[in-house]
């Protein structure tokens, strides 16, 4: 009877051993699913810094775009601009020349009429000479006059509608400068938002390294005691 104590004993022994062995070995399965576990939340942030930067990324680059797009009109505006510009000075310049024109054309009649005229030929032919000066004299005036004003009218308007045009010219210019002033202060603003997340995405990056070194370890250090057990119950089955 008493010879059968001792291999009753090592077998309670033994079945002591299997079970923290096994205990041990669900013990690693929990912690490995609980590091698993543990790294999808860092993974699901960097995944949703990630977007956040590439959707400011996507508004900085269409800012970018926009700003060149207006600058190109606000240049070719101002080339408009300084073309009409031109073309005005030009055409004040040509009513100013027809109006001295016209001044010396009054003057020169003014001295032709005090002077007179001195021929010598017979009354009756002085008469008629007379006359047909006057005629015409009385023709050139008369088209004078209505080509000056045809071409006075027409220099004029032109000169008004010139004028209406750089006039609205200058207030779309003004308009285009503020709009790209505001879209530049908008991509501004979104640089700094775009920076502010990139500092967020990096610190959340560092924090879950940090995390998964640290779940690293813990689980290296349960694996090690893990092993230990395993290698004592087979030590313990070839004793057997």
């Amino acid at each position: 009877m008493r010879s059968g104590l001792p291999g009753a004993a090592k077998a309670r022994g033994s079945t002591e051993k299997e079970k923290n062995a096994l205990k041990l070995k669900e013990r690693g399965r929990e912690e490995r699913g609980a590091y698993s576990t543990a790294l999808h939340p860092g993974n699901a942030v960097c995944q949703e810094g990630r977007n956040a930067y590439e959707t400011e990324l996507d508004k900085r680059q269409s800012v970018e775009s926009n700003i060149r797009g207006l600058g190109k009109v606000v240049d070719d505006t101002n080339i408009t601009k300084l073309q009409l510009e031109t073309e005005i000075e030009a055409l004040e310049e040509e009513l100013l020349f027809m109006k001295n024109h016209d001044e010396e054309v009054k003057g020169l009649e003014a001295q032709i009429a005090i002077s007179g005229l001195t021929m010598e030929v017979d009354a009756h032919k002085s008469q008629d000479l007379s006359k047909i000066m006057a005629d015409i004299w009385a023709q050139y005036e008369k088209l004078a006059q209505k080509n000056h004003e045809e071409l006075d009218r027409g220099a004029e308007a032109k000169l008004t509608d010139l004028r209406h045009t750089l006039q609205a010219l200058e207030i779309d210019l003004d308009a285009m400068k503020n709009q790209k002033i505001s879209l530049e202060a908008g991509y501004d603003t979104q640089m700094e938002q775009l920076n502010g997340v990139l500092l967020h995405l990096e610190s959340e990056l560092t924090q879950t390294r940090a995390e998964g070194q640290q779940q690293n370890q813990e689980y290296e250090a349960l694996m090690n005691i893990k092993v230990k057990p395993e290698s004592e119950t087979a030590t313990y089955h070839r004793l057997l």
